[in-house]
């Protein structure tokens, strides 16, 4: 350790390794034992332990300690068959729930007919009370309203904001306002979700996949609708049920069913290629459609775009301080930035993550990113004169990027950037050897 600190002092940690010596490491990495060979006696007794009743606690019942009891295993995958918190991402659902309300009203309304809500997002204090935002009037919001608790944006100052607006800047007042004030029935949360397959399995062909979870009280705790409407509370997802929200979006209402493979080449064993071999194609099934009008769709969109050209614009500097050693990154990200939209997410959860029983808790943050990739540049400007305007672009991938432990959503953004840049590279590989084949 002692090595370790005073080689970290002298130079970054990303040329510590090579830097130590290597008869350190061997002797360290000798140190290691498999899990078969925990079997020396503790010296302690804790409930955290996981040995049996009676039974003489060894090491691999605190290394066992580790893992959450009834969470994920040795080997369970985040993608399909773990529970995670959507965050900011659900308000993008939330959105699309207000805007049908006010289509439905009127099929060919305007975009200033078709935006829910206008208010001013500001936290500021009334005599010693803390308000969250202002109407359009100008009258103060509380943050305790209505009965429940309104949470606060992360940024203080955001202004005045409509729906896309609300999306770029993930107001969190705004969305909590619209579950509460301005959808018909607080359910109408509830059948968002539904309606982009949350609380369902997807029906992806590989075992264990969890359904999710929807939250049963959002009529009579206006604290948990507030939650709920910007993904938090007891709304459990995974990414994948993620990936099929923003999959419905970029296939025009289209409710897809996950599969693993494309396409299937050869089924007898020592056949080669140029034997043409039989070919056995997986085609993309739906299960239903969704109503998803093109003003609705396009409005989303704008927002999803604007938070992309935010974070590759004036909050660049704070997302490049996060890959100081890997800049490329961040340019392979604003190379995408006309190509690229989606919705960054933050989401906190209360956790104790220390085996002392004594100690409490603490507040952590997991991160994402969830967007859509096109097959050329696309633009979403001046959206009141093209509201009704079909897609200049075809959606070409969604990507769905999920960080434990994190500190904002836009961190995960270079991540997805460095995605669609390998799918890219392997569909032009692809290509190229269809054509040697042909």
């Amino acid at each position: 350790f002692e090595t370790c600190q005073a080689h970290y002092q002298e130079q970054p940690i990303s040329s510590l390794l090579s830097s130590v010596d290597p008869m350190i490491a061997v002797r360290y990495l000798r140190t290691f034992r498999p899990f078969d060979e925990l079997n020396r006696p503790l010296y302690s007794t804790s409930s955290l332990y996981r040995n049996h009743p009676g039974q003489i606690p060894l090491e691999k019942h605190l290394a066992m300690a580790f893992y959450p009891k009834y969470g994920f295993g040795f080997g369970r995958s985040f993608a399909y068959r773990q529970a995670t918190i959507i965050g900011s991402i659900f308000k993008v659902a939330t959105a699309y729930q207000a805007l049908m309300q006010n289509h439905h009203k009127n099929p060919k309304a305007s975009y200033r007919d078709l935006n829910p809500l206008e208010i001013t997002d500001k936290t500021f204090k009334v005599k010693n009370q803390i308000h969250v935002a202002q109407t359009k009037e100008g009258k103060p919001i509380p943050q305790l309203y209505k009965g429940g608790r309104i949470p606060r944006s992360a940024v203080s100052q955001i202004g005045k904001i409509d729906c896309i607006r609300a999306l770029e800047k993930s107001s969190n007042p705004y969305f909590s306002l619209l579950a509460g004030d301005f959808l018909n029935d607080p359910e109408d949360l509830n059948r968002a979700a539904e309606t982009f397959s949350f609380g369902t399995k997807t029906g992806i062909d590989l075992p264990g996949e969890l359904p999710g979870k929807l939250p049963t009280d959002l009529a009579t705790n206006k604290t948990g609708l507030y939650a709920m409407a910007i993904g938090q509370h007891s709304l459990v997802v995974t990414p994948l049920q993620t990936a099929v929200m923003l999959s419905i979006l970029a296939n025009q209402g289209k409710v897809p069913t996950p599969k693993m493979g494309a396409l299937k080449v050869g089924t007898l064993p020592f056949r080669y290629p140029l034997d043409q071999p039989p070919l056995t194609l997986f085609p993309t099934q739906f299960k239903r459609e969704i109503e998803l009008p093109l003003s609705v769709r396009n409005i989303l969109f704008a927002g999803m775009q604007r938070i992309v050209h935010q974070t590759t614009g004036d909050s660049l500097w704070s997302i490049a301080r996060l890959f100081p050693d890997d800049r490329q990154k961040i340019t392979d990200y604003v190379a995408l930035k006309n190509q690229l939209i989606g919705k960054t997410a933050t989401s906190e959860v209360y956790e104790r993550l220390d085996l002392d029983p004594n100690r409490s808790g603490h507040l952590y943050k997991h991160t994402g990113f969830g967007g859509i990739l096109f097959d050329r540049d696309i633009s979403f400007h001046d959206i009141e004169n093209n509201l009704n305007k079909p897609l200049s672009a075809t959606p070409e991938l969604v990507i769905v990027v999920y960080l434990r432990y994190g500190s904002f959503g836009k961190e995960a953004a270079p991540l997805a950037a460095q995605i669609a840049k390998k799918y890219r590279a392997i569909k032009t590989k692809m290509k190229h050897h269809q054509a040697l084949f042909l």
